[in-house]
């Protein structure tokens, strides 16, 4: 069985998806794209920056390698919301930085677990597209698309519920081709070419190039 695996990054929560296809029913040629779980992560804003982005990574990072072990998943499609520049440099960094340190620890710990991986970058306005068919979907529709989808979201914080459902829509860029989503394999992912430029004659260091 395929899975497929949304990320919502975000400073205030961060939630992980897992779903998996179901196939068409009652007659229909649609498949619907079901959750099994989902979990969400929040670090005090008062933490300093960098060890709040770098434990946030690494809670959705062993997330994913659990849902992999416990549902002996092969074969794994992951999407991320990609961040939106919003007049605020200094959270757009930390965006950025909180991005790239989920997607470094997957590429690096979770490949070697699956036969196959793929990661989809995604941008907001597309996911609500697909949940919702409205890039400039608020929050209560997205909730209430994915509530009719998956049933209702076991959660009284209303951000929290905010969060799965943004999660879930990221998810569906796996399963439904769309060109404004960049998917990249991670199985054949090849590390770009390193050269030595220079080395002080103290240094001792015997790390490799390629």
């Amino acid at each position: 069985m395929k899975y497929s695996i949304g990320i919502d990054p975000g400073l205030r929560e961060t939630g992980v998806v897992l779903c998996h296809e179901e196939p068409p029913k009652g007659g229909t040629v649609v498949p619907t794209y079901v959750v099994d779980e989902w979990v969400t992560y929040t670090c005090p804003s008062g933490s300093e920056d960098l060890p709040r982005v770098v434990s946030l990574a690494s809670s959705v990072v062993h997330a994913v390698l659990d849902f992999v072990k416990r549902y002996e998943i092969e074969e794994l499609d992951i999407s991320i919301e990609l961040p939106i520049y919003n007049h605020n440099a200094a959270t757009y960094t930390k965006q950025i930085r909180l991005l790239e340190e989920i997607e470094s620890g997957i590429f690096f710990t979770v490949t070697g677990e699956v036969e196959q991986l793929f990661l989809t970058e995604v941008y907001p306005t597309t996911s609500k597209s697909l949940l919702t068919d409205n890039a400039r979907a608020g929050k209560e529709e997205m909730i209430h698309n994915y509530v009719l989808i998956n049933g209702e979201i076991d959660a009284k914080n209303q951000h929290t519920r905010e969060t799965v459902a943004d999660a879930y829509a990221h998810s569906l860029a796996t399963w439904i081709s769309n060109s404004k989503a960049q998917r990249h394999n991670l199985t054949k992912l090849q590390a770009a070419t390193v050269q030595e430029t220079g080395r002080s004659k103290t240094c001792r260091t015997s790390a490799k190039t390629g």
